[in-house]
């Protein structure tokens, strides 16, 4: 859904400032600023603003955009 996409923009935008294109093959290597600690941030908010709960397995899979996306729908959220 656009408006789950949107969510997620926002998320990376409050946490590591970046305003670009969320693609799919987007890695942390690719985002100034997406280190490890910032990783931990990224899914305290991804957890907030989609009101899921994710597990330390789930949470170092999160390692591209495609991931993420996946990782949610495993949690019920659409994209």
């Amino acid at each position: 859904m656009q408006q789950n996409m949107q969510t997620l923009s926002a998320v990376f935008q409050e946490v590591v400032g970046f305003g670009g294109a969320l693609k799919d093959d987007l890695k942390p290597v690719d985002v100034p600023g997406w280190d490890s600690v910032a990783h931990i941030s990224i899914v305290e908010a991804i957890e907030q603003r989609f009101g899921v709960r994710l597990t330390t397995e789930q949470m170092l899979e999160m390692t591209s955009i495609a991931k993420i996306k996946g990782v949610l729908r495993e949690a019920g959220v659409e994209f």
